[in-house]
């Protein structure tokens, strides 16, 4: 029986098609052999996503994107301060850039454990008001929860 050959392996995924599709100048499936946007905005976005992807060992259990982890969320527990992602809400759209590599760049000092990298894309490359908003409520949402943890703790020793 004669088998036919071995197809060469697919180039990798991106973690989220969501993700991708907002790297990628065509709604296509989420290959990296498709062309990636090279305006300002779509550099910008690779040099962030290569900022916040965990370095040292690959086999490490840090990774880059997670789903479940909004960016506000990740903000908060990272320690940054309130202020600066008031001023971040507070900017025209135009000129948040410097801004998300500044985050991106607390994120990663901080080390980080993964964060919705869509969030990300979203307040990069869409003006749509609600992408702000998530990502003030996830921060006070994750502010909020911190807070109450603390109390809660000092109820018990109290």
């Amino acid at each position: 029986m004669i088998l036919p050959p071995k197809r060469p392996p697919e180039p990798p995924l991106l973690g989220s098609k969501r993700l991708s599709s907002a790297m990628f100048s065509r709604r296509s499936p989420t290959r990296l052999q498709h062309d990636l946007r090279t305006d300002s905005k779509g550099l910008l976005f690779v040099r962030l996503l290569a900022l916040l992807t965990p370095k040292g060992d690959p086999n490490g259990h840090k990774k880059l994107h997670d789903k479940n982890k909004p960016l506000g969320e990740a903000l908060c527990y990272a320690g940054y301060p309130e202020t600066r992602l008031l001023n971040f809400l507070a900017l025209p759209h135009s000129m948040r850039g410097e801004t998300l590599e500044r985050m991106a760049r607390w994120l990663a000092a901080k080390g980080h454990d993964g964060v919705n990298c869509t969030d990300i894309a979203r307040l990069l490359f869409s003006d749509d008001v609600s992408h702000s908003r998530r990502l003030a409520e996830t921060y006070y949402r994750a502010k909020d929860k911190a807070q109450s943890q603390t109390d809660s703790k000092e109820d018990e020793a109290a």
